[in-house]
């Protein structure tokens, strides 16, 4: 990809960005003004137009827009055009959605802490809230559901006990948490009202 012409040098030759560079960071720097977005505009539909794949974040999101409106018919159907917010196009996320069994324990523990982050949890105020989440994303994750299962598992007995019997073998450690415990019990044990 050509960015421009080097005039410094004694014979005038063309400044590349390879492909292989591509591949790696890019940092563009400069004041206001000096051309940064054209260049990531060009540079960017550039690859577009000769079928390479990139991804483009603009917290202003001009230079989306400008990106978006020249992307050639061929390739529109690869573009994911993600705009926060328009909410009449708004993107579901699941954390929990395609975790492999050996990255479970980290995601609940992640989603955990967001968790905590958000309602101000903690193991010295709300340690069987804690203990309860904990172990309710590990059983959905343990039987690839989706968030959305979480309050259907602390509040349906019938829906926490499919997911008891369809778990995994190796999680049966987990089963005290709901042994015994019936659907009603669960937010009065874990200090919900």
């Amino acid at each position: 990809m050509i960015l421009g012409t080097d005039y410094v040098s004694t014979n005038i030759k063309p400044v590349r960005l390879s492909t292989d560079a591509l591949r790696r960071h890019l940092y563009i720097i400069g004041k206001s003004g000096t051309g940064k977005s054209v260049l990531l505009d060009n540079l960017i539909t550039d690859l577009i137009e000769n079928g390479s794949g990139c991804c483009l974040i603009d917290p202003h999101g001009d230079l989306a827009e400008a990106v978006a409106s020249r992307v050639p018919q061929k390739r529109i159907n690869d573009v994911i055009y993600f705009d926060p917010a328009d909410l009449s196009y708004s993107l579901g996320y699941d954390p929990l959605a395609c975790t492999a069994p050996d990255n479970r324990p980290l995601v609940a523990e992640n989603v955990l802490s967001a968790f905590a982050h958000v309602w101000g949890l903690s193991a010295q105020h709300t340690p069987r809230l804690l203990h309860i989440l904990r172990n309710a994303l590990r059983l959905l994750l343990d039987n690839q559901e989706t968030l959305l299962g979480l309050p259907h598992l602390l509040t349906n007995a019938r829906y926490r006990e499919r997911l008891l019997r369809r778990r995994p073998k190796t999680t049966e450690s987990r089963e005290v948490t709901w042994s015994g415990t019936s659907a009603r019990e669960i937010p009065a044990r874990a200090g919900v009202r």
